[in-house]
């Protein structure tokens, strides 16, 4: 089972990375209007690094950046293409985590504003 773990952001600066249960445990824990939440993916690209939610990776295959974003409809993380804005579900569907190895993450959409 994959940890479940979040990163904070303010002002597109990273100020926190708790795990759920680093969260429950906080007392005085308050979520603030300003503040993007990302959710770890459980996946990791082909050099071992973790795939987040929001983070830009590329796609060696085919030599294309995609957005990792949570979908609702299929309930999981996917790969949004920047340049054609195709959805790509499987590659991080959890049956199929053997495609993870076929990305390399670049940066997020925090650090890099002009994808």
């Amino acid at each position: 089972m994959r940890e479940i773990k979040f990163k904070f952001y303010y002002k597109n600066k990273l100020i926190d990375e708790l795990t759920l249960k680093e969260i429950a445990l906080k007392d005085n824990f308050q979520w603030a209007e300003d503040v993007s939440i990302v959710q770890f993916t459980g996946l990791h690209d082909k050099n071992g690094k973790e795939i987040w939610e929001g983070d830009i990776v590329k796609d060696i295959i085919e030599d294309e950046l995609c957005i990792i974003e949570w979908a609702k409809p299929w309930a999981q993380f996917v790969g949004t293409k920047i340049k054609s804005g195709i959805t790509i579900s499987s590659i991080l569907h959890p049956k199929d985590l053997i495609y993870s190895d076929h990305f390399e993450v670049v940066g997020n959409i925090f650090e890099i504003q002009s994808y």
